[in-house]
């Protein structure tokens, strides 16, 4: 036909297999080494080759001098034959940058569902049954933390709504994302409780690339039928995620010793600007605000607050990040010294 032409395409097919594996370091949980293996074309159903059914298979561990992760993960994109992603996931984590006076570890296994809902949103759904360790204590540790060591059995349910139109997660220059969520945990098991959060990122691209952001975060938990709410799921601030000019999990409540011990109720708010100076290499500056309280739906914990400035440089093996922010309200355990804050990875 006149109107039509004919087309060859040719195709190669690539391997949907991978092994990754390196290094990273940050300022919360320190040196670390890592190694997955990823297959993005799994079929769980297939033993003799477990490949063709478009399903995703993720095998990772990550040690280092303040952790231990290991984790295995599947999900089916198309559950059911519906637009629903169904996610397993057994893991084993041992966090010691969790404190200096206890050591926690958590094994278990969740079974999740997400479902997008149009082109920018979605909801997810995760129920978890895991069991939590609080042991190897410090002989410093205060009776309110020797209060809380034990073996504990958590059976949980995590739900969240997501509406994300940034237009990166490499460098952000414009969208927004926000989040809200909820969970309730005591349906089985030890810790009885709730809480809800709520989220919001939103990003400005003004004149020059240089960006604007706004970050703040709310968040609250409360017991339902227990005696109080267990340090594992108390909230808390301080640390390269949030508020910089502290120390990680120093911005809240503490015992006697300086401890963190942390709270019922947490609330965030954090701006920056950057400017880029070369390709993939900025300059920024920010101002972080937070509390967190020892009560449930209460903002009026002590107010923590810093300044600071940092680089991002954005390079082949992931985005780094370095802060210098230096303490503007605080505590009399915390200090008013700069602290340097080290990340790399992305921001979700």
């Amino acid at each position: 036909m006149p109107d039509r032409k004919d087309v060859d395409i040719n195709v190669t097919e690539q391997s949907t297999g991978t092994v990754n594996f390196g290094a990273g370091f940050s300022s919360i949980d320190s040196l670390s080494a890592f190694v997955g293996v990823t297959q993005t074309n799994f079929d769980i159903s297939d033993w003799s080759d477990f490949r063709g059914a478009g399903q995703r298979f993720n095998a990772n561990a990550r040690v280092g001098l303040l952790r231990r992760d290991f984790s295995l993960t599947w999900t089916e994109p198309w559950f059911r034959d519906q637009p629903l992603a169904l996610t397993v996931d057994l893991f084993y984590r041992n966090m010691f940058f969790i404190s200096d006076r206890f050591d926690q570890t958590n094994v278990g296994a969740s079974v999740g569902l997400r479902k997008r809902i149009g082109e920018h949103a979605y909801w997810e759904g995760t129920y978890t049954l895991q069991q939590i360790s609080i042991d190897n204590l410090d002989s410093l540790a205060s009776a309110q933390i020797r209060a809380e060591a034990g073996s504990f059995v958590q059976s949980k349910i995590d739900g969240r709504w997501v509406q994300d139109t940034r237009d990166s997660i490499y460098i952000t220059r414009g969208g927004h994302k926000i989040e809200l969520g909820g969970l309730i945990s005591g349906l089985g098991g030890d810790a009885q409780i709730y809480g809800i959060n709520a989220a919001g990122q939103q990003y400005f691209n003004l004149p020059g690339d240089t960006i604007l952001s706004f970050e703040g975060a709310f968040s609250t938990v409360e017991n339902w039928g227990g005696s109080t709410v267990p340090i594992y799921e108390r909230l808390f601030l301080g640390g390269a995620n949030n508020l910089r000019g502290f120390n990680f999990r120093q911005a809240g409540p503490k015992d006697n010793t300086g401890e963190p011990l942390g709270g019922k109720t947490s609330i965030f708010g954090s701006a920056e600007v950057s400017f880029p100076v070369i390709e993939k290499f900025r300059i920024a500056a920010f101002y972080d605000v937070g509390s967190v309280s020892a009560s449930a739906f209460d903002v009026g914990g002590d107010v923590f607050s810093d300044y600071g400035i940092g680089v991002r440089l954005f390079l082949p093996m992931g985005p780094i990040r370095i802060d210098y922010a230096i303490p503007q309200q605080g505590d009399s355990f915390t200090g008013d010294s700069g602290r340097f804050q080290f990340n790399m990875g992305y921001k979700f």
